[in-house]
């Protein structure tokens, strides 16, 4: 109804109050108007790359979001708009793609696009930080693919769009993620939104099998490269299980940043008894802290993801 997406947005304003401070927050790109549930809201996400921060004169990068009539309640995604941003038009329209893409009915997105923005801007930053660092001879583009490993094969990097929640580059055997016999289907749950969490929070498991450890590493390839939500996400937590037709059992777990995480995902595969799989957890973070009960979710949506493919007794 419209009083409950009027709630509903006015909830959504005071989280972006809280998270982005309350005079970047406002209903104009001008003046520090308060934000009204009706919109337009207007978020500014900082000063532009090379700029110092006490440059009074310099525009600053700002989000402006559209609201649907029916937002968020409705199908219809708000309208992103960029303002300040110094992005070629390519750049400019796969950034407001991505951000349209990422929405979903019943889903606030103003702290999860502020983020997006926010990734994009610190990977603009760290990218003119590091050509004004580098030597005339070196190739700017020479960290993120075509590198050789210790045995001369070429390594594949994934580099997460941003550093702020721990998570690892991660490097991947061209070879092993290229060969089509090592591709991995995947069954995905409905993305879940914990209760009183952040606008944005989601958590969303990804299930395959795995019989030996090229299966594991093409997997997280596939999902890191080829799933453009899930490259975005601020966790990819995961755990395999698998026994090697030798008999040699093989298990592991990784955090992605979320300490512990990978942890609890092997004990629900051990408690579970399901072997030779590999489950990941993708979380989207909302802008509040949901404590330990982070972890029952990350848990609870992994079982979900088990139940979904069939693996559970």
């Amino acid at each position: 109804s419209e009083a409950m997406a009027i709630e509903r947005r006015v909830e959504e304003i005071d989280a972006l109050l809280a998270y982005y401070g309350e005079e970047n927050v406002s209903s104009s790109l001008v003046t520090a108007t308060l934000a009204s549930p009706g919109g337009p809201w207007f978020v500014r996400l900082g000063l532009p790359p090379g700029e110092e921060p006490c440059a009074a004169e310099v525009a600053v990068p700002t989000l402006e979001i559209q609201l649907a009539n029916d937002y968020p309640l409705g199908e219809s995604p708000p309208t992103p708009v960029l303002h300040n941003f110094t992005l070629s038009p390519s750049a400019r329209a796969e950034l407001l793609s991505e951000m349209v893409e990422a929405y979903e009915a019943d889903m606030e997105v103003g702290i999860l696009w502020g983020e997006m923005c926010n990734d994009r801007l610190s990977t603009m930053r760290d990218m003119l930080r590091e050509s004004k660092e580098m030597s005339p001879d070196k190739d700017v583009s020479a960290s993120d693919d075509g590198r050789n490993g210790r045995n001369g094969s070429k390594v594949r990097s994934f580099i997460p769009p941003s550093g702020k929640y721990g998570q690892p580059i991660r490097h991947f055997n061209e070879e092993i993620i290229s060969c089509r016999e090592n591709r991995r289907t995947f069954l995905s749950t409905d993305p879940f939104r914990p209760p009183r969490s952040g606008p944005g929070e989601l958590f969303v498991a990804h299930v395959c099998e795995c019989t030996r450890f090229e299966h594991v590493q093409t997997a997280l390839a596939q999902l890191l490269f080829e799933n453009k939500k899930v490259s975005k996400a601020s966790h990819n937590m995961f755990a395999y299980s698998m026994t090697l037709s030798d008999g040699t059992k093989i298990k592991d777990n990784d955090d992605d940043g979320e300490g512990g995480s990978g942890a609890k995902l092997a004990m629900l595969l051990e408690l579970t008894k399901v072997d030779n799989v590999l489950v990941v957890v993708s979380r989207w973070f909302g802008g509040l802290h949901l404590g330990n009960s982070r972890f029952k979710y990350i848990a609870q949506v992994g079982r979900d993801g088990l139940e979904k493919a069939g693996l559970l007794k």
